[in-house]
């Protein structure tokens, strides 16, 4: 189907007006030849494998598109993307399918055969209207053919094709941002300081009910302790099945961050025993604010 964004208005958050889509499918994108290593996921004892070819979202016609799959927005107030004051930053995960082969040499260059595969990489639009349309960000400044902020080769979860829903948010003590995705089992943590150059700075494994289903949608939320001036980090996290009412549902941990971009658990008991963020069977893939008043 037509994977965008869609868009809505209200001004009680009761009534609410359709709007034109905000972040369409990405069409006419161009050919892609790189290279990766999958570690976990079906490609894993493949080796290094090429991908090679047109992007489709079709398993099997090359119709050039990328869909746009889930992420968060920043309002970027003190403009330190240099894209605007106030520019609302929007990131996201986008997915498509493109033929795969060994990187063997085989196949008169190309590399043998191994079929269709999907790929999820981390994109950035950002509107100057106030979220009425978006541009999409590309450091070579190609609009219509956008580079990924963070593509396939920046995966340090080891699965090209489970690499997805960006959670950003500041940390006002060390002065930077973090960039937080799942791969499989784990949350994987990037951090910049101007919201358009990322680096990899750590991750966090999956250490209860490990292999029952993926994790989805991960966000940091700082939080202050009641009482005191300690801020304490919450690791919220979706997860497909095992939640507390069975199927779906949305943990927490909590912990610290430090300096390097590093989420530290309370204790080493912390990942051993999630706590439910909702008691029913279809709470899933909350998206928290940050920054707002209480």
């Amino acid at each position: 189907g037509n994977m965008s964004w869609g868009h809505a208005v209200s001004k009680d958050l009761i009534n609410w007006t359709q709007e034109d889509v905000a972040i369409p499918m990405l069409q006419n994108q161009g050919w892609e030849d790189f290279t990766y290593t999958n570690t976990t996921g079906s490609l894993k004892d493949k080796g290094e494998v090429r991908y090679v070819g047109v992007p489709t979202t079709n398993w099997g016609d090359a119709d050039g598109k990328k869909a746009i799959f889930s992420g968060s927005i920043v309002v970027d107030t003190n403009n330190v993307s240099g894209l605007g004051k106030d520019a609302i930053l929007a990131f996201y995960t986008a997915d498509y399918q493109i033929a795969t082969r060994k990187n063997d040499g085989a196949e008169d260059g190309w590399g043998t055969w191994i079929g269709l595969t999907e790929i999820q990489e981390q994109h950035l639009a950002y509107s100057l209207d106030g979220g009425k349309t978006f541009i999409q960000y590309s450091k070579d400044g190609n609009a219509a053919n956008p580079q990924a902020i963070i593509p396939t080769s920046m995966n340090q979860g080891g699965d090209a094709a489970n690499f997805r829903d960006p959670s950003v948010v500041y940390d006002a003590v060390n002065k930077q941002y973090y960039l937080t995705v799942v791969s499989g089992q784990q949350a994987l943590i990037y951090k910049s300081s101007n919201l358009l150059d990322w680096t990899y700075a750590s991750k966090i494994e999956r250490e209860n009910d490990v292999g029952n289903g993926v994790w989805e949608c991960p966000s940091l939320v700082p939080m202050k302790v009641a009482g005191t001036n300690e801020t304490k980090w919450v690791f919220c996290i979706s997860v497909q099945q095992g939640a507390h009412a069975t199927g779906s549902g949305m943990q927490y941990y909590v912990g610290n961050m430090t300096a390097d971009g590093t989420w530290v658990p309370e204790s080493s008991k912390t990942l051993q025993n999630p706590m439910t963020m909702d008691s029913g069977e279809d709470f899933y893939a909350g998206i928290p604010f940050s920054n707002m008043p209480d």
